[in-house]
């Protein structure tokens, strides 16, 4: 679905968490928002104590900043082994201890969604705060890097690997010379002609430009210098 955004990040924990009420966070954390909303979820997973760090992952309805700004109505909303009164009371209770005991979370991750071409990396914290007589997990930016969105960039934010992507370099070369007879200017094991460097300079280009190109024609449809019978 285009509107599905995936990110995946860490979490570090400030403060002087113990283990029992880091394990019981965590806990509480994953029971209301790994996948409560469909599609959409938070999750906490690879913790590790001794560096007070986690793994933090999920998929965002356009992006995973709105997961996060909604978290708490998520956590209030959830009524699938209790009440929703009950699902408040220890949402609550657990923010309190956090409050008391001075903690809070710092997160980095990095979100990308095809439809908008969103990709993103982002720091903020989670912090406990009080708000109108009940107490939320409060979502707050601290800086954010906005990325071209492309094969090179996805692949640099360790969002995907050069495998992960169905059209790879060697397939649209093949296909090239296949189809017009063209090769590029380091090719020696193939008799054609040589696209000039202006040419490969522009196919290497909207390669990089539609990472999720199926069939090398959806590269070659963008190349006014092809013939436009492909």
């Amino acid at each position: 679905m285009a509107n599905i955004s995936s990110a995946i990040g860490t979490l570090q924990f400030e403060g002087e968490w113990n283990k029992s009420f880091f394990d019981k966070f965590i806990k509480t954390f994953n029971k209301y928002l790994d996948d409560q909303a469909g599609d959409y979820f938070i999750k906490i997973s690879n913790e590790n104590f001794e560096n007070l760090e986690a793994y933090i992952n999920g998929c965002g309805r356009w992006s995973f900043d709105n997961n996060l700004s909604l978290l708490n109505r998520w956590v209030h909303d959830y009524q699938v082994k209790q009440s929703k009164e009950e699902s408040i009371a220890e949402w609550n209770d657990l923010l309190k201890e956090m409050e008391a005991q001075c903690l809070a979370i710092n997160l980095y991750y990095c979100d990308e969604e095809s439809g908008m071409e969103l990709l993103v990396e982002i720091e903020g914290s989670l912090t406990p705060l009080q708000k109108d007589n009940e107490m939320i997990l409060q979502w707050s930016i601290c800086n954010e890097e906005y990325y071209s969105y492309n094969r090179n960039n996805l692949v640099a934010l360790k969002l995907y690997d050069n495998d992960d992507f169905e059209l790879s370099i060697e397939e649209l070369k093949d296909d090239l010379y296949q189809k017009f007879g063209l090769i590029f200017q380091n090719d020696e094991n193939k008799k054609g002609t040589k696209l000039t460097f202006h040419q490969q300079s522009q196919i290497e280009k909207s390669f990089n430009e539609h990472p999720f190109a199926c069939e090398s024609e959806e590269i070659f449809n963008e190349l006014s210098f092809l013939p436009e019978t492909i």
